[in-house]
């Protein structure tokens, strides 16, 4: 579903995977969070990574720069800055494609 841009799709497969009682992982939530970047769904790539942190799962660098490259095709330099200030208090390291999409936001 990430490939073809089908985040509506992704979306779907995820609720049933719950329904299942699959219990979602960080890399459930990255190609769940890549996929609705690449489908330009910033509002619910934001939601998904609350989602995370409710669930105690820790984001890495993927998830925060899917949720940045989301928000930087819609020009929320705002919430970029603060996704940036969000990894340092985490602890994660912001790689070169967390820095271009925030540049470019």
């Amino acid at each position: 579903c990430e490939k073809s841009h089908r985040w509506r799709s992704a979306i779907d497969v995820f609720s049933q995977m719950q329904q299942q009682g699959v219990v979602p992982d960080v890399i459930t939530f990255n190609s769940l969070t890549s996929s609705c970047e690449k489908g330009q769904q910033w509002l619910y790539a934001m939601e998904l990574l609350d989602d995370m942190q409710r669930r105690l799962l820790q984001p890495n660098v993927v998830t925060y720069s899917a949720v940045i490259s989301a928000l930087e095709q819609c020009q929320h330099w705002s919430a970029v800055l603060a996704l940036l200030r969000s990894m340092r208090r985490q602890a994660v390291t912001p790689n070169v494609v967390t820095y271009s999409a925030s540049i470019s936001a």
